[in-house]
């Protein structure tokens, strides 16, 4: 079973591309990070769906869920991978793809917070 919730990229992209044009720093590298996060965001809200009923949900809050979520998709998106098209060897582009991640997680989870609540039985 996948999840009811589908994310809408077309609601999406355009403000992760503003987001991205104004740093002007790595603009196609935080294109493809932030739709590469899009896709494991995804995975992660298919995931959660599939334990509903199985193991209770920890995510109470918008912020236990982004953080959640972070962690899932960071440990997925391999920024040091030479192979990834998205790769820069410098230090800086890892900080900036750490915000690029957490910029996109904050709009999808605040967007989809009330179908996440219902859909996984969160109790506020």
């Amino acid at each position: 079973m996948s999840s009811k919730i589908t994310i809408d990229t077309s609601l999406f992209l355009p403000k992760i591309d503003n987001y991205s044009d104004r740093r002007n720093v790595y603009g196609q590298q935080q294109r493809e990070v932030s739709r590469m996060t899009l896709k494991y965001v995804q995975e992660y809200i298919n995931l959660c769906a599939d334990k509903v009923g199985t193991e209770p949900i920890a995510h109470t809050t918008q912020r236990s869920t982004r953080r959640a979520v972070t962690s899932y998709v960071k440990s997925k998106l391999s920024l040091k991978d030479r192979s990834k098209s998205y790769f820069v060897p410098a230090f800086v582009w890892t900080w900036i793809a750490g915000k690029v991640i957490a910029y996109v997680i904050k709009l999808v989870i605040e967007h989809y917070w009330p179908d996440l609540v219902e859909e996984w039985g969160i109790e506020i």
